[in-house]
């Protein structure tokens, strides 16, 4: 969106890169614009530019991590103007997966059923959750395309069972962790993990795993995978304003 548009223009993709121009007597982009970018959950990402930034590429997989100030780069940004990702959606699951989440990852299962009814008549679990039945090392992976920033997220809680009784199954975000979860058995058990406990270095993380870390077959039923965030979690993304030299 241009300064003296009417409208918003739409950019054209081609070979997995975004491009605008006038083809087609499209409005002259003037600056100051702004550019958006919508996730497919939804969330919205800013730039706002008052010149043209010729040949400046953003990664939008990166995109709440702004490139590094450099003396060949048009776009500048400071370390402490480094934008934010929006508040997540609060559930990765309840009765469906949350938007933008997938389980497409997982490995050595059995079978993986997002709309299982086998709640054992317990209220709080709604109508649907997941069953899951892992090989041994087998792992329920949910991953997010752009990522999620990790620095407001204050626990993960979700409720679970399983059988026959397990005492090695871990919770991690990120590529491995360590964290173990106490013996689960039938009964429902209702489970807060401090986000300290399995939190990766990275401000920036791509999925949650769990991981079944015992060479034995066992089926998992979970529910209410819920984010819990602190206080001063942001609700929307920040904006990103050029600086040129």
């Amino acid at each position: 969106m241009g300064t003296g548009m009417s409208r918003i223009s739409t950019l054209k993709r081609d070979l997995g890169k975004y491009s605008w121009n006038q083809e087609g007597g499209g409005a002259k982009l003037q600056f100051p614009a702004t550019l958006i970018l919508t996730g497919i959950d939804g969330q919205t990402l800013s730039y706002k530019f008052n010149k043209p930034p010729s040949g400046q590429m953003i990664d939008i997989k990166k995109q709440f991590a702004p490139p590094s100030p450099k003396a060949s780069s048009a776009l500048v940004v400071s370390e402490s103007e480094k934008c934010g990702m929006g508040k997540l959606p609060d559930y990765v699951y309840q009765e469906s997966l949350g938007l933008g989440w997938v389980t497409y990852f997982s490995w050595k299962y059995e079978y993986i059923n997002l709309e299982s009814h086998e709640t054992n008549k317990k209220v709080s679990m709604g109508k649907n959750l997941i069953q899951v039945e892992l090989q041994g090392y087998g792992g329920l992976h949910f991953t997010r395309e752009g990522g999620f920033q990790t620095k407001y997220i204050k626990s993960l809680s979700f409720t679970i069972r399983a059988a026959p009784p397990i005492s090695s199954l871990q919770v991690y975000l990120g590529d491995v962790g360590s964290y173990t979860l106490p013996k689960l058995g039938w009964q429902w058990t209702e489970i807060t993990i401090p986000a300290s406990k399995i939190k990766s270095k990275n401000d920036i993380e791509y999925s949650l795993s769990f991981y079944n870390n015992r060479n034995d077959t066992n089926t998992l039923w979970i529910d209410n995978i819920k984010w819990n965030f602190t206080p001063d979690c942001p609700l929307t993304p920040a904006f990103v304003n050029d600086k040129f030299i």
